[in-house]
């Protein structure tokens, strides 16, 4: 690297995340283009309102005339705040015209020629093929550059992930050679992670692997998650000392709020649990957990799924219902989309309950299956419950389904008994007991589907790729009766269980006339996938396969008491 000066420059994109803070923005920019030598093309994504730092912000305006001035630089405002990083990074990543692409915070100021070693470094640590295609040497897919602290002190010269409590109280992730003097740590070296408000990608190794959804959006570690996913890709990530930048940390979106630092906490645990760590946590990090785990006091969390959108009474008394009749420990993992003070509730909640993730995710919220796909990334406990916030669970409605499950490894779904709260008639026993009085059919059943509106499900008896997501127009049935038949043919068991009720307001969730022909549609789609006759009126009955898987079913239930 010593002649570095000597080599071509190498083009690259630059996708830079603005929100409010113009003066900031203005100063980045400005720097940005006064100590970056090697050509670049601006990418500025920005999320700016004038109601911003008292009303006086005029980002996009200001933005807007530079951009005039620069034809290097493509400005994208959206009039709808981002929710994560890892959103804005996907928008930028379509516009990038280059093989290297930087990710910088407008709250970081480069100093002078800053990107040119790392941009070399990737350069000459391309991955490596054979002749047949397989990978012969992992390249480099990430460097990150010395981010330092208005105060001329390191911040971070890279991360690792504490594994053994060394560095203090337990697992978490550390940036190495924090509050070292800034002239320090000039050089290069492989690291775990590196911090993305300042790093320079191979566009090769980052393109598709930015997962959306999983943390809370800027409240840390996501940047951590994705080295360790271009990581499980092959890729190596290293940290380059030979490039600095000032950083001004939670000058922008962050804060040290006790809201910020709890969501910080929750990431922290939800990347622990998707790479490994969990553990490992327990044991470093909390003495008094670690000896109720190793003597099997510690009683196992469930994880519950709710889905909610907009109807906060409804959602209130879901939730209310939840805690007052569930005495398995839990951790709520709520995934809204609501644009009532749905947030607001659950903000509270989380303080006050201190078990609750909050996620909004990125993408619309389009089917159930969706939710459900998004909720398995994000949470650990085998079996799961998946709920929606319609439906108000009864005194006891867990231990017997539960228990079910844990006695044989081969059910996969465990259904709930459904009543009305309105009549106080079953609404679904599986096929049995419509409009029967509610505390009838108290048995348990092995029976073709279950409704999914609430739910018990085994991790592995779900599709590896995740439960399909666009067939059906969401949210108008069949979807449940379509996962039943998938999970059915992979060899798992379906049961009933009719000493476990739960109450559904079907009147939240049944839908104007649009809506039914909507339901219709799916019915008609339900019918050519599975290849059922158009005059079969009974879909539920006409999953079962035939008629001796029907007289197969039914001696089941009689073994377990079916009347």
């Amino acid at each position: 690297m010593d002649d570095i000066h000597k080599l071509a420059p190498i083009p690259f994109d630059i996708i830079m995340i603005s929100h409010g803070k113009m003066e900031l923005t203005i100063e980045a920019i400005k720097t940005l283009y006064a100590y970056t030598n090697t050509p670049f093309h601006l990418i500025v994504l920005d999320d700016s309102t004038p109601d911003m730092d008292e009303g006086s912000d005029l980002t996009p305006e200001w933005l807007a005339v530079w951009r005039k001035n620069h034809n290097n630089m493509t400005y994208i405002h959206n009039d709808e705040p981002y929710l994560e990083g890892n959103q804005i990074f996907n928008v930028g990543l379509q516009y990038c015209k280059h093989e290297f692409v930087a990710t910088i915070m407008n709250s970081v100021i480069v100093e002078p020629e800053w990107e040119r070693v790392a941009l070399q470094f990737l350069k000459e640590h391309p991955r490596i093929l054979n002749e047949d295609g397989t990978v012969k040497e992992d390249g480099v897919g990430i460097v990150g550059l010395k981010c330092l602290t208005p105060w001329d002190r390191i911040e971070t010269a890279g991360i690792v992930i504490d594994k053994t409590g060394d560095f203090g109280d337990g697992l978490r992730p550390i940036d190495l050679y924090h509050d070292h003097p800034s002239h320090r740590f000039s050089t290069i070296y492989e690291c775990e992670a590196v911090q993305w408000a300042f790093a320079i990608h191979r566009k090769e190794a980052i393109l598709g692997n930015l997962e959306e959804g999983l943390f809370h959006g800027f409240k840390g570690v996501d940047d951590i998650d994705n080295c360790f996913k271009v990581r499980s890709k092959g890729w190596k990530v290293f940290y380059c000392g030979y490039g600095a930048g000032i950083h001004k940390t939670r000058a922008t979106r962050g804060s040290n709020s006790m809201v910020d630092i709890n969501l910080n906490k929750q990431n922290i645990e939800t990347f622990f649990k998707r790479w490994g760590f969990w553990k490992t946590y327990i044991e470093y990090t909390a003495p008094e957990a670690r000896a109720k785990y190793d003597e099997k006091k510690e009683p196992d969390v469930l994880d519950v799924i709710l889905l909610t959108h907009n109807a906060l009474d409804n959602t209130k008394r879901c939730v209310t219902a939840l805690y007052q009749n569930t005495q398995t420990p839990f951790k709520l993992t709520v995934i809204d989309d609501s644009t009532d003070e749905t947030p607001d509730y659950f903000a509270e909640l989380a303080t006050e309950k201190g078990n609750v993730n909050y996620v909004r995710p990125a993408e619309a919220i389009k089917s159930a299956n969706q939710i459900i796909n998004i909720g398995v990334k994000l949470t650990q406990s085998d079996p799961f419950v998946f709920l929606t916030n319609s439906t108000f669970v009864e005194p006891d409605w867990l231990p017997n389904a539960m228990k079910l499950m844990a006695e044989d490894s081969k059910v996969g779904v465990v259904g709930f008994k459904i009543v009305s709260p309105t009549t106080g008639k079953i609404v679904d026993a599986c096929s049995d007991g419509m409009d029967d009085p509610g505390d009838t059919h108290t048995y348990v059943k092995e029976v073709p589907f279950v409704g999914w509106a609430s739910v018990l499900l085994r991790r592995g008896a779900l599709p590896k790729e995740g439960l399909e997501e666009d067939f059906y127009i969401g949210f108008r049935g069949v979807e449940d009766s379509d996962n039943c038949i998938v999970i059915k043919k992979r060899g798992w068991k379906i049961l009933y269980c009719g000493t476990s009720t739960v109450l559904h307001d079907l009147g939240k969730s049944e839908g104007n006339s649009e809506e039914r022909l909507e339901t219709a549609e799916n019915v008609a789609r339900f019918k050519k996938k599975w290849d059922i006759p158009d005059d079969e009126d009974d879909v539920k009955v006409a999953i079962m396969p035939n008629r001796a898987e029907r007289r197969r079913l039914a001696k089941v239930g009689a073994i377990h008491g079916t009347n």
